[in-house]
């Protein structure tokens, strides 16, 4: 699913325990083609890791530097982003 700049996302807290085995960000990035990916916030290229968030009451994966994945409250896209469940990124072999 893609959302649109402006977009609201949520961080979901509690989630430093679930690990993808090589890595969310690598899934992701695999998992849409990416060569490279920024944070959806602020568009830093690195470091950047797989944040869970929450978007219309449903778990997704995105792009995210550390500093934004940190934050609480609704934070707004800076660009079109790519949502990605959890467990599509599970069955994605790295």
């Amino acid at each position: 699913m893609k959302i649109k700049e402006g977009t609201l996302i949520k961080n979901k807290n509690g989630t430093s325990d679930q690990n993808h085995p090589n890595g969310w960000i690598n899934a992701y990035t695999k998992y849409n083609k990416l060569d490279k990916v920024s944070c959806c916030i602020c568009s830093l290229e690195s470091p950047i890791l797989g944040a869970h968030i929450l978007y219309d009451s449903h778990t997704y994966i995105v792009p995210m530097c550390h500093f934004h994945n940190k934050q609480h409250g609704l934070l707004a896209v800076n660009k079109d982003t790519i949502l990605v469940p959890p467990s599509i990124l599970l069955e994605v072999k790295v």
